[in-house]
């Protein structure tokens, strides 16, 4: 049911989307290398958006950045919103229609520039495919997790297909699938210092224990990803390789909690025969 869902909303919202102009335009087009592009990073009220501007902004071909929010983004700092479930999901689908719009707009414009567009998506979205190695595809519900927000980014993913997918001669397009976003990474002691907040929060009220954990942890830093995302649009690059339609952002080595929790219990001053099993 949630599948045919997914598809009928999908349909909704692109069907009209291409058009004759667009089209005619899209054959035997000379791409020229543009040193002065114009980047909208929008829904960027995160921690990961704030990297993605500042990565775009010290990028040498980039000549100007601009940061898109919702005015309720900020509100939503300070203040409790009631939203229903449904209403919120077209919310966020809206927003992504009027930028698949705008995009539409930017091809017309300029014939010899071809748009990149990078879907911030989610590692949730393979979160019960099943398979040891994901495929970097288009996946069912099934392999969704159960969440709202990667129902939402499921969603979001086929809406390019439907859209700038059908004419990869002008737009550069692909959604990028990130692993959990950790901290700053500024040094090799920053990436611990900056995912134990909550443990030191606990610390200081007099929980001195911690968890011992079972399997892999894979944080990547957060400007990892940023750098990572900016690099996949090859911006100022006309020559640069077709890219895949989606992409996992991922830490392929990460490191085993059974290693990862003595390091987390010496910089919080944790007694090592306080390190407790968790059973979740």
């Amino acid at each position: 049911m949630a599948r045919e869902e997914g598809k009928k909303f999908v349909a909704k919202h692109t069907d009209g989307w291409a058009t004759s102009v667009l089209s005619s335009n899209s054959q035997s087009r000379k791409l020229e290398r543009h040193s002065n592009a114009v980047v909208i990073v929008a829904g960027a009220a995160g921690s990961l958006g704030f990297h993605l501007v500042v990565a775009f902004a010290e990028h040498p071909d980039v000549k100007t950045v601009v940061r898109v929010n919702r005015c309720s983004s900020w509100a939503n700092r300070s203040i409790v919103i009631g939203r229903d479930r449904v209403g919120w999901l077209r919310q966020v689908h809206q927003a992504l229609c009027n930028l698949l719009d705008l995009t539409r707009e930017i091809a017309y414009h300029d014939e010899t520039m071809r748009a990149g567009f990078d879907l911030v998506s989610s590692i949730g979205v393979v979160g019960h495919v099943g398979e040891p190695r994901v495929i970097e595809r288009c996946v069912p519900v099934a392999a969704v997790l159960p969440t709202g927000y990667c129902e939402v980014k499921w969603v979001c993913e086929p809406m390019l297909d439907e859209t700038l997918h059908r004419f990869p001669e002008r737009f550069r397009i692909m959604a990028g699938r990130s692993r959990q976003i950790a901290g700053l990474k500024l040094t090799e002691a920053s990436g611990i210092q900056s995912n134990i907040s909550l443990s030191q929060s606990n610390h200081r009220r007099g929980y001195a224990s911690g968890p011992t954990l079972r399997g892999v942890l894979q944080w990547v830093p957060v400007n990892d990803v940023a750098d990572t995302t900016v690099d996949l649009l090859a911006i100022g690059e006309a020559d640069a390789p077709e890219p895949y339609p989606v992409y996992h952002i991922d830490n392929p080595i990460g490191q085993p909690w059974k290693q990862m929790s003595p390091v987390l219990a010496n910089a919080l001053d944790i007694p090592l025969d306080r390190i407790m099993p968790f059973h979740g």
